[in-house]
Order: C-alpha cells, then structure tokens, then sequence
C-alpha cells in the first residue's frame, strides 16, 4: 500500500507537468526582448525616449544594464515621470536630461497643476493648440467638487522638450497613447516602434523609407512565427503592434502606386508575424484586404497575372470574405486573358 501511494505521489506532479509544460515554458520566447530591442534601435544616437508602463520599459532596462545593448538612449518611463526622484535621476544619471532644476525647484514642480482654460503653448518652435493637450480631472480636496488639471508627466514632457531645444531627438514609443503624449502627436512621425518629434506638424506623419529599413533589415522576430513557442496574450497583443507597421507601410506603397512593393510587404509581413502568433484571425483577415487594392494596381497597371496571384492569397488568408463568390469570377475573367495571350 505505502508503495502505490509513493507511486501516486511521484507521478501527480508529472502529470501536472506534462500537462502545464508548454504553457509555462519560456525556453525560445524572445517576444518581450526583441520587441524591447526593436524598439531601442529606432532610435538614432543619444535619444530621448518616452515609453508608457512597465512592458515597454522593463525590457528596455534590462537590455541596456545587463547585456550592454544601447545604452546612449534616454530611456524615460511617463508613469515615473509623475515622481521628484525619478525626475532627479532623469537629471545626474548618464545619460542626462537637460532638466535645469535644483532639487527644491523639481519638489515645486513636479506636480499636477489646475488648467481651467484652453490656450496654445509655445514650445521649442512648436505651438500646442489649446484643444489638444490631455487634461485630467482631480477631486478637489475633500469635495466631491472635480477640477480640470495639467497631469505632472505632461508639464515634464514640454519641460523637457523646451530645454533640449532640439540638441538631442525626442523620441516616443509606439505604446505611448495619445493621451499621454502632452498635445504632441500632431509633430510626431513614425518611424518604426518609435514616433519622432519634428518640427512640421502635420496628422498621420510615417516615414516609409525608415520603417521600411527597420522592419525589413534590423528588427528582430525571433520564435514569433514558430508554433512551438508559447505566446500568452499580452506577447499576443504586442504582436499586432506590428502589423500596424507593416499596414502603414502597405498603404504608403499602394498610395505611391507601388503594388510589387506592396505585395512583398504582405508576403513578409505574413512570413514573421504569421496569424497563428496573434490574439485573432480576424486581425490578418483585415490585414489580407491589401491584397486586394493591390490586385487593382496591379490589373491597371497591365499586369493580370501578378493581379490573379493577389487575388488568390486574399482567398487563402480569408476564405469567410463576404464578396468571395465575385472574387473568384474575376480570377477566371484575368485567368481567361492571362490564357489568351
């Protein structure tokens, strides 16, 4: 009996092993490194660069202080911004930020301030429309009374910005959100995993040529497209991010009437970030509709054959498209003049 209890006990917790292994196994799984690499190397030299919480900053720091990777970039975390210690570090620490308080003045400072009316700010060159800077509402001491307030983090941001005075590049990560970016998203131009601050200020600004370079020849994607490698959902999530790259970069060609360039983005795109590693199929099912608007490039541009061939990877990557019945129609139609050539 004591034996076939001993039995029982040893191999409970191997079946639980075997059970649980391929979810807890983390052997392979480079998504938050290399998406922390990505991101430190879409920065030029000694950049300072705003990242948002603990997942696009931790790596960052982990890279940089243990394996050496980058360490001229300034990496400045927006929730620590919020705090008199962190600003003082931002401040003796190597790599500096220009910061140019004493330590009284970052205790003055360093905290939210009521913002009861809209007005532009003039930053560095820049001006900050009034209606764009993110404002947050603070209950008013023991009222329930709530006040409009300028957030500490954004009042370091446009510190920051005013004193480097363009000597450094101001960089903000994609995972910033808008809300956190103190009224500047419009002078922010994506470059890859990063927004820079520029002087122009102009919506949706995406430098193709960069993002391109980034993507195509010193990213890293390592493990993502193998299936044997577990991703949970925050590695999930992260992934998508980018796709929003390689979307912008579809688009920018297909607006240049670039459909080659187009198709080989796709191609790529699919090749690292296949739909398996990602939340939802749904994501590359949108992301397949390029195929598409590139297909009727192609076919304006006297191309049928190239046309067909995007026209069946739409079908292959979402055989549920709600138009397919048509789309087949039109492949026979190309077909048909592709034969009687």
């Amino acid at each position: 009996m004591a034996g076939a209890i001993a039995v029982v006990t040893l191999l409970f917790p191997i079946g639980i092993l075997g059970k649980n292994y391929y979810t807890h196994n983390r052997s392979q799984d480079y998504v938050a490194h290399d998406y922390a690499y990505n991101i430190l190397q879409s920065c030029p030299p000694n950049t300072i660069l705003f990242t948002n919480g603990d997942n696009d900053t931790y790596p960052l720091w982990f890279l940089q202080y243990v394996k050496g990777v980058r360490r001229d970039v300034r990496v400045t975390n927006l929730s620590l911004l919020k705090t008199t210690w962190y600003v003082k570090q931002l401040r003796d620490l190597e790599p500096k930020i220009p910061i140019g308080m004493t330590d009284q003045q970052i205790n003055q400072q360093v905290t939210a301030r009521p913002w009861r009316e809209t007005k532009d700010i003039p930053l560095a060159g820049l001006t900050i429309k009034g209606e764009e800077i993110p404002t947050a509402e603070y209950l008013a001491g023991n009222s329930s009374q709530r006040i409009r307030v300028l957030e500490s983090h954004s009042y370091m941001i446009w510190w920051i910005v005013q004193k480097n005075n363009w000597e450094r590049p101001i960089y903000f990560s994609v995972t910033v959100p808008e809300s956190n970016m103190a009224g500047l998203k419009p002078f922010l131009s994506m470059e890859g995993m990063g927004y820079r601050l520029v002087k122009e200020r102009a919506p949706g600004q995406f430098d193709v040529g960069l993002t391109a370079d980034h993507l195509m020849n010193t990213y890293r994607f390592s493990g993502v497209a193998d299936q044997n490698v577990y991703k949970d959902a925050v590695a999930r999530r992260l992934l998508g991010n980018y796709l929003v790259l390689f979307d912008g970069l579809i688009r920018a060609y297909l607006q240049q009437d670039l459909p080659a360039m187009a198709f080989q983005t796709l191609q790529k795109a699919e090749v690292l970030v296949p739909p398996h590693s990602l939340d939802t199929p749904l994501v590359w099912a949108s992301m397949a509709n390029h195929y598409r608007q590139t297909a009727l490039k192609f076919a304006e541009a006297g191309r049928p054959d190239s046309a067909l061939v995007c026209l069946e990877e739409l079908i292959r990557l979402d055989p549920e498209t709600t138009d397919r019945q048509q789309i087949e129609e039109t492949i026979r139609t190309w077909q048909h003049q592709i034969d009687s050539l």
